[in-house]
């Protein structure tokens, strides 16, 4: 049992992914950050405990990487972030403070991740998920050493796809137009009785399939692949005042 169940269940029903949206917040966090959809839903549930435990501690907190990044683009929502999420759910502000150079600030960073970690177990009474709250020595390792990528990550076609399955209408008819024109180009290419016509014709049926088949296939989850991390993914060591 948390110690603030009333702040807890207000941040727990606060709804990121607006229901007439057809870019949610998901969406974009997954296409951003190179994740799966199915990642990024974790990571914003993680988000939550993160806030309210910045929310509920005497010092201040600091966020693992992919947190940080749910925050990052919370943030660029501004009424949702101050009008509703700050003002109605944690009815206090939450800023995000950037870091200071120096080794000194490193230090200080590291050792307040770990209280983080500590909080968070006795909060919530379970450990934190290590594939979004890494240790410490994880979560602070220079880039160069991650050889084997952060997980969740994935090709930005998968997350692109589940977008438009989600799409409006109009989008999908247009998308579905697409795909027969580039089936009656096969068929004409095809007509023509040459070598190279039939090759056109077998990439443009091809085509035709493969896009019809991401559109109209039905969303699935899986195996979370992963994909190596970039110094241009990287969010920064910030705390939470």
């Amino acid at each position: 049992m948390v110690s603030n169940p009333d702040l807890w269940l207000r941040i727990k029903a606060h709804d990121f992914d607006e229901p007439e949206a057809v870019f949610t917040f998901t969406d974009r966090l997954a296409a951003e950050q190179g994740w799966t959809h199915g990642f990024a839903r974790r990571v914003i549930e993680e988000y939550r405990r993160f806030v309210y435990l910045a929310c509920t501690s005497d010092h201040e907190v600091t966020p693992s990487r992919e947190v940080d990044a749910a925050w990052h683009l919370h943030l660029t929502d501004t009424r949702d972030y101050w009008d509703r999420f700050c003002a109605e759910a944690l009815r206090q502000p939450l800023h995000h403070s950037p870091p200071r150079d120096g080794e000194a600030e490193e230090q200080r960073l590291r050792d307040e991740y770990g209280t983080t970690l500590a909080l968070y177990r006795s909060e919530f009474a379970e450990q934190p998920d290590t594939e979004i709250w890494p240790p410490q020595d994880v979560r602070f390792a220079p880039w160069e050493a991650d050889p084997g990528g952060r997980p969740g990550r994935s090709g930005r076609l998968a997350d692109y796809v589940a977008i438009l399955r989600r799409a409006h209408p109009v989008v999908k008819s247009v998308l579905v137009g697409l795909v027969a024109l580039s089936t009656m180009l096969a068929t004409i290419a095809l007509s023509g009785g040459s070598a190279s016509a039939l090759i056109v014709a077998l990439l443009g049926a091809a085509g035709g399939f493969l896009a019809f088949g991401l559109l109209s296939g039905s969303s699935k989850g899986g195996g979370e692949r992963k994909r190596r991390e970039t110094p241009a993914d990287k969010s920064g060591n910030w705390s939470a005042r």
